[in-house]
């Protein structure tokens, strides 16, 4: 299933891999104009193959505004340009070396700590990196990275050139992240994952998935109620677990946490559930059924 739509919404603390195949300026622009759109006024960036100031200067460019929160670091040969207004009025942080990514982590991670919830954060280029680190070393990185989002509700754009890739590292990338944006004729082109994991990948993660029987658990209610509070949802796996008919408070605060922390963000990020973090509901999806059968089987 694909869509074209630029103004479909992206939940925070999700992230995406946007194709950059081609390198036309009217590719370019259009992107900014899709990334705009999310959050105009609050935005990091990990620029690999444009200085900050260009990609600030585009970015007040194509919004007219300059963001009231920015961070740009610059990592590798993509050298400050001489200062210009947008520049100045935000924070710049240089990182030498392309294969220093536990230095490109830490700075993202104190960026983020620092932006309001709803962020955008972009990484301009995964494709620099694959040239001077392993591929196994960016997957790890680009996991870590998820995470942060997740925690702080941001949302994360990884730009990546495909052509430059084979299938096999694309979809590695597409099993961390939730979507794939890609342009065509028309505009911008929304694949979900199912799209892009070949089966025996989605069998891995499906597998991944269910190894842990709260989440499990999680799954099962939702393929009978298909929107459900957090709350509601920590009360029936704690009671389902303990075989407790009341949950007292400080048992259900204990779940609450446990399912907030990891099984919801895991089963968010897998494409597997969807949550609302500003009503609290958890929802299933189309993935939700077709863990539908193995549940069975797992119960059997």
């Amino acid at each position: 299933m694909t869509q074209n739509n630029t103004n479909f919404q992206i939940r925070r603390g999700s992230s995406v891999l946007m194709d950059q195949r081609s390198s036309q300026s009217s590719v370019q622009s259009s992107a900014f104009e899709f990334l705009s759109q999310r959050n105009g006024d609050s935005v990091i960036a990990v620029t690999c193959e444009q200085s900050p100031d260009t990609f600030l200067q585009k970015w007040h460019d194509q919004t007219g505004t300059i963001p009231s929160f920015a961070r740009v670091i610059t990592v590798g040969e993509s050298m400050r340009s001489t200062q210009t207004q947008v520049s100045s009025q935000n924070v710049v942080r240089s990182i030498k070396s392309l294969d220093d990514l536990t230095a490109v982590q830490l700075e993202i991670a104190s960026a983020l700590q620092d932006a309001p919830e709803g962020t955008v954060f972009i990484l301009d280029s995964l494709t620099p990196f694959f040239e001077q680190v392993t591929r196994d070393e960016i997957l790890s990185f680009v996991e870590t990275v998820v995470e942060y989002i997740v925690t702080t509700k941001a949302i994360g754009y990884f730009s990546i050139d495909t052509s430059a890739h084979n299938e096999t590292t694309i979809t590695a990338l597409r099993s961390r992240l939730g979507l794939l944006i890609e342009r065509d004729e028309i505009g911008w082109l929304i694949r979900p994952s199912q799209d892009w994991i070949s089966g025996e990948e989605s069998l891995d993660v499906l597998f991944d998935i269910l190894r842990s029987r709260r989440r499990r658990e999680i799954l099962r209610h939702l393929l009978t109620e298909e929107t459900t509070s957090l709350s509601e949802l920590a009360t029936v796996v704690a009671k389902r677990e303990t075989q407790e008919k009341v949950i007292a408070d400080g048992t259900l605060q204990r779940y609450l946490l446990n399912l907030s922390q990891i099984h919801i963000p895991k089963l968010v990020d897998k494409g597997y559930i969807l949550y609302d973090s500003d009503t609290q509901s958890v929802s299933s999806c189309e993935a939700t059924q077709r863990a539908k059968p193995f549940l069975v089987f797992a119960e059997q």
